[in-house]
């Protein structure tokens, strides 16, 4: 039975095999220019999309079939696509045999970076006042940032919203003092509020105790 099963599975690979043949491509990828060898560059297969990396000396060995497709891909330059079949038809070792070989030149791919100011600020300090001195356009993102922080703006917001509780209270009860003090007198606090609880207890307290000391000082002399 498992005989069986594996001469099934085997059928579709044989005959794939028999169809296109199957070589062992191995090469060395350079520069162009140089000719030096390019280290690490990424071997992409198209049709077993088998992927492999070349060794730091640029040395590569992939399996490809007659009609496949290389794609390479190294840092700093540019893909390079190579053709088996088209290589096939140029190669001028012994193509009956399973191994062939084969040097490929990449191109340098140059990268245009915007263009960088260097200003010569010594400290972090001079960078910071040369910035915030920079004329800043109406329409910049920072000058609205700017405005919306101006204090007068702020206060506008702050009346327009809406106080919670606590703050309404603490507000009433300051303009309360403030009445009573360019009055010239004590103000008067609701007896439901723990703060004058706390005072008044605190008064008495101490009262008391002034008084006592004043009759212990009296006996004393």
């Amino acid at each position: 039975m498992r005989f069986l099963l594996f001469s099934i599975l085997l059928i579709p690979f044989l005959a794939y095999s028999q169809q296109e043949k199957v070589y062992q491509l191995s090469g060395v990828v350079m520069d162009s220019k140089t000719e030096d060898p390019i280290p690490y560059v990424r071997i992409v297969s198209k049709k077993s999309k088998t992927l492999i990396v070349a060794n730091k000396q640029g040395f590569y060995s992939i399996p490809v079939t007659g009609n496949d497709t290389l794609y390479f891909f190294a840092l700093g330059y540019k893909p390079l696509t190579f053709s088996v079949p088209k290589y096939l038809e140029e190669y001028k070792g012994y193509k009956n045999k399973q191994y062939i070989y084969s040097l490929n030149y990449m191109k340098e791919d140059s990268i245009k970076l915007p263009e960088v100011t260097i200003f010569p600020y010594k400290t972090p300090e001079e960078l910071k006042t040369a910035i915030l001195n920079v004329p800043i356009s109406p329409t910049d993102p920072l000058y609205v940032a700017h405005k919306n922080v101006d204090p007068q703006v702020i206060e506008r917001i702050s009346e327009a919203l809406p106080k919670d509780v606590e703050e309404r209270q603490q507000v009433a009860l300051q303009l309360y003092r403030e009445t009573f003090h360019k009055q010239g007198v004590m103000p008067y606090y609701p007896i439901a509020d723990p703060v004058m609880i706390y005072k008044v207890v605190r008064d008495i307290v101490n009262k008391t105790k002034e008084a006592k000391e004043e009759k212990y000082k009296y006996w004393e002399d």
